[in-house]
């Protein structure tokens, strides 16, 4: 289907301006996916259009819609949504010259059950639905894998290019600032990339741990060890922990936990050596959660005594950003 996959910018292809409507509730929500504009409304909200990541195919089975296409993708503008729904945006690569140069065929895709999203738009969506449902017919593997790789991408760009204000992941205050729980970096931004490794032959990752908690300065994370289980869905074992420094590039074995030193340490020298602008991975993994972090905490947590705190001083939010570019504005 993708035999003569393409990746096309926007510079050689013109979307026109298409108006979509659907209703939420008792209202209307209007959304333009143009050549001008890369945000649809999606299941989630608004969701962001990848124009760097459009790509061609061919649709053979349904003689119905039997011909190319070229489509792109819109996912949720949220980097810590956890869904995998992504609407698709597609239209004919050679239309007739009187055809609209709107995009006729709007449909969403979960990604994780492989079906098109029903309901999606309440107005006009049976062509839509029919197409994507054709569409997802011709669909194997490869092909899903593509979907897949285009949708982390732009969750990854957005993570790149990170707005604060779109992130609506719940932190839990209380337990950050008075029992110092620290907070996992995949479990808010599940979509970016993971620390994953292979040691003896074996493959392991590691899940990330931060304090975030508003006076402390710490800078260090704390990782733990995990061998990928062999079949998917079953719970990954836990071969040890330690503290890692990224200021000063040392490392503290946990000694309460699973494994010995000596093997923890094997495996922190593998992570090494795959990563080895580990230190820099990790200090700006914790500087995303700590402004995330920041930005939830002003708005959550109630208003106390003013604090003298000078324009050009760090702010007491814990963003690590200075006062006058955060909470000072």
């Amino acid at each position: 289907m993708f035999g003569n996959h393409t990746t096309m910018r926007t510079d050689y292809i013109t979307w026109g301006k298409s108006i979509i409507a659907r209703r939420s509730g008792d209202s209307t929500r209007r959304a333009r996916v143009d050549s001008f504009s890369n945000l649809v409304y999606g299941q989630c909200g608004m969701m962001h259009f990848d124009e760097k990541s459009m790509w061609g195919f061919r649709l053979e089975r349904d003689p119905t819609f039997q011909g190319d296409y070229m489509a792109g993708m819109g996912v949720c503008e949220d980097p810590s949504c956890p869904c995998a729904v992504v609407t698709m945006g597609c239209k004919e690569s050679n239309p007739a010259p009187d055809a609209s140069m709107g995009i006729p065929y709007i449909f969403q895709l979960d990604l994780d059950t492989r079906k098109v999203v029903k309901g999606f738009f309440k107005q006009g969506q049976a062509e839509s639905v029919k197409f994507g449902q054709s569409y997802v017919r011709e669909l194997g593997d490869k092909e899903w894998a593509h979907l897949r790789n285009v949708f982390l991408s732009a969750k990854r760009t957005l993570i790149e290019n990170l707005n604060p204000e779109k992130v609506k992941y719940q932190f839990q205050i209380r337990e950050i600032e008075n029992e110092a729980a620290m907070v996992s970096y995949i479990s808010v931004l599940c979509c970016d990339d993971k620390l994953d490794f292979t040691s003896d032959s074996r493959e392991f990752f590691v899940s990330d741990y931060y304090c975030l908690k508003s006076d402390c300065n710490c800078k260090s994370v704390h990782l733990v060890f995990h061998e990928k289980p062999a079949n998917t869905g079953s719970k990954a074992p836990i071969i040890g922990s330690l503290t890692y420094s990224y200021d000063s590039q040392t490392d503290c074995f946990d000694e309460n936990s699973r494994g010995s030193r000596e093997s923890v340490g094997a495996l922190f020298n593998s992570l090494k050596t795959t990563c080895p602008d580990l230190a820099s991975v990790i200090r700006k993994r914790h500087r995303i959660l700590k402004i995330l972090y920041g930005n939830s905490l002003r708005k959550n947590r109630p208003p106390t005594s003013p604090v003298d705190v000078g324009r050009n001083d760090t702010c007491p939010c814990g963003s690590g950003r200075k006062f006058k570019h955060c909470c000072g504005r």
